[in-house]
């Protein structure tokens, strides 16, 4: 049942998402073509204008209706033919203007002609079209609004373009101070949006009940489906009569769940798990979206070629192939975790299930494998487990560490009294010496063992990176100038300082400082930088050394694992080091190559303090 809704779920947000795609889609292409309409009238009335402009307007009879212009104060504006009739000039304007009046009244277009400087008060702009015109003055060549009456609701889509100074209009407006080139004004469009709105709506309507109608064919497909698997699986449940009939209900009811889960990976198609389909010689028939997008290769680039070949790193591509050769002979494993090498060369860690479709005669058809990405999840497993290494060092060695101790000081004292009272010869005296010195070793180890668990001062104060790195370096450039080690620093300019038990942050540095002065040679390099982000400090302290070999990468903040000789270290450096970084709510990450050197980087919280 909660499949069946989940299905319904999923299948009931692609509807939805279809449907608003659409009513966006027919939104935008309404608003596009309303435009274009006001575009075409606009450019007709333009036209029109050219036209006048080009003939230096016409005479007209004077009529009751038609008077002649007030504002056009030019020789001949008013002539009277031979016989006696009386005409007068109408400007491009004035004829533009007669035009739209009588057009709006058919046709509910209103064209309208306007200026910062009008000559006639009614060509006088109003809020929005003051607003256009200041932005042809500024460079803009055009401006689009749908305005919406507050009274009636009725959107209008208003465009108007600049009117620019031509020889001809100096004629009239000369006296007004424009120039050739300049923005005398605009011509702008009203043209009413209903019936635009009216046929989106209907558009929109249409879609919304073909969608409807797909939504109730895929809900009864949805639930019959799931009805009939639930009663066939009901019937295997009861058929127990004989061996013979139960097999035969067993494979019926197989064959129906294969049939029912490839209509379902039809349908789930957009599912976030990894889905192939694959032949029986793994070459790959289809795959979904997930895949595509894990992979970065698009269906066309895959299809028809070997999974192994076109996903897999070459060892594991080789085990997968050993697995479709033998296909026939051996069962295929229902269940595989391999590295998928994506476009980008990145290695994802996948967790997949197959399941194997065969034909009524018993052949393999096709095989369905679902992945699921385990990247993250392997890397935080790996982190935990030595995180609980790390725990469980530190808590043997709290509870064995003031057992070790006693013993050890009456051990040593001993020695000392030896040393101090005994006659000893100068054999034996070394003897002893060398035992109050591995004393003082076990005695070193033991306060690393304790590390774990506790710190050093624990007392948190503000720590500067800077000076903190600095004063680290006094205590190894010497030895470092002896082996011929150079050493270069790149620091933060700002670095803000950080919240953190000071001589624990000096441990870490100091240590990884020695570890990089080890695998230096005569001629090497270390260097020592610093970063910040907007809450993180990062310390990367990185050296051309020897390297560290890639078996033994994964282990360096083990307890205990060191590569180095007894007599040098105990292989608690880095794990303290670890122990410390964590503790702090930080990081130490390392990457290394052999033969060329490593690099360890550190990142910190910075805490800033509120103003």
């Amino acid at each position: 049942m909660h499949y069946t809704w989940a299905l319904l779920a999923v299948w009931t947000i692609i509807v939805s998402g279809l449907l608003a795609k659409e009513i966006i889609d027919i939104n935008a292409a309404t608003r596009a073509m309303a435009l274009n309409t006001a575009r075409a009238h606009l450019n007709k009335e333009k036209a029109f204008r050219f036209w006048a402009y080009a003939r230096g307007g016409v005479y007209v009879p004077v009529t009751k209706d038609l008077r002649p212009n007030p504002y056009l104060k030019i020789p001949e504006r008013d002539i009277t033919t031979p016989s006696g009739r009386r005409l007068t000039l109408m400007n491009p304007e004035y004829m533009l203007r007669d035009l739209n009046n009588t057009f709006s009244a058919l046709y509910g277009v209103a064209g309208h002609l306007t200026s910062l400087k009008p000559l006639r008060p009614a060509n006088k702009p109003d809020r929005w079209e003051t607003k256009a015109l200041k932005s042809f003055e500024r460079g803009s060549k055009e401006d689009v609004a749908i305005i919406k009456d507050k009274k009636s609701g009725s959107e209008t889509l208003r465009l108007m373009q600049p009117l620019f100074v031509r020889p001809v209009c100096l004629r009239c407006h000369g006296h007004q101070g424009y120039k050739v080139g300049d923005v005398r004004g605009g011509i702008g469009i009203a043209l009413p949006m209903n019936s635009f709105i009216k046929d989106a709506n209907r558009q929109i309507m249409v879609h919304a009940i073909s969608l409807l109608l797909l939504w109730l064919i895929g809900d009864f497909g949805i639930i019959s489906g799931s009805s009939r698997l639930k009663k066939r699986t009901a019937e295997l449940a009861r058929s127990n009569l004989d061996l013979q009939r139960e097999v035969e209900v067993r494979t019926r009811a197989e064959t129906a769940l294969q049939q029912e889960s490839s209509f379902t990976a039809a349908i789930l198609d957009t599912a976030a798990a990894l889905i192939v389909v694959l032949d029986p010689q793994g070459r790959i028939i289809r795959c979904n979206k997930t895949c595509e997008k894990l992979t970065g290769y698009s269906i066309e680039e895959i299809q028809n070629k070997r999974f192994s070949d076109a996903l897999l790193p070459a060892a594991e591509a080789r085990q997968v192939n050993r697995y479709f050769a033998n296909i026939h002979q051996q069962p295929f494993p229902p269940k595989l975790e391999f590295h998928i090498l994506t476009r980008n060369d990145q290695h994802l860690a996948i967790d997949c299930s197959n399941t194997i479709f065969t034909s009524d005669n018993g052949e393999i058809e096709y095989i369905i494998s679902i992945g699921i990405d385990i990247s993250d999840e392997r890397q935080l497993q790996e982190q935990l487990l030595h995180a609980e290494k790390l725990s469980a060092v530190g808590k043997l060695s709290a509870s064995i560490a003031h057992e070790i101790n006693n013993p050890l000081f009456g051990i040593r004292n001993v020695l000392e009294l030896l040393l101090d009272k005994g006659r000893l010869d100068n054999s034996n005296r070394e003897f002893a010496e060398l035992a109050v010195a591995e004393c003082d070793r076990i005695k070193s180890l033991i306060k690393n063992l304790q590390d774990f668990n506790r710190p050093t001062s624990g007392i948190m104060t503000t720590v500067d990176l800077t000076t903190t790195i600095n004063n680290m370096l006094m205590l190894t450039k010497k030895e470092m100038k002896n082996k011929g080690i150079k050493i270069s620093t790149d620091y933060e300019p700002d670095m803000p300082p950080i919240q953190a038990v000071s001589d624990q942050i000096k441990q870490v540095l100091l240590n990884l400082l020695n570890n990089a002065m080890e695998s230096c040679g005569p001629g090497s390099e270390v260097i020592i930088s610093t970063r910040k982000t907007a809450n993180q400090a990062i310390i990367k302290i990185a050296d051309t050394g020897n390297g560290i070999s890639a078996e033994n990468l994964p282990h360096i903040f083990e307890p205990f694992f060191t590569t180095k000789a007894a007599v040098k270290g105990t292989g608690l450096g880095l794990s303290v080091s670890y122990g410390i970084i964590k503790r702090h709510l930080g990081d130490i990450k390392v990457e290394s190559t052999p033969g060329q050197g490593t690099v360890f980087t550190i990142t910190l919280p910075i805490t800033r303090k509120s103003k």
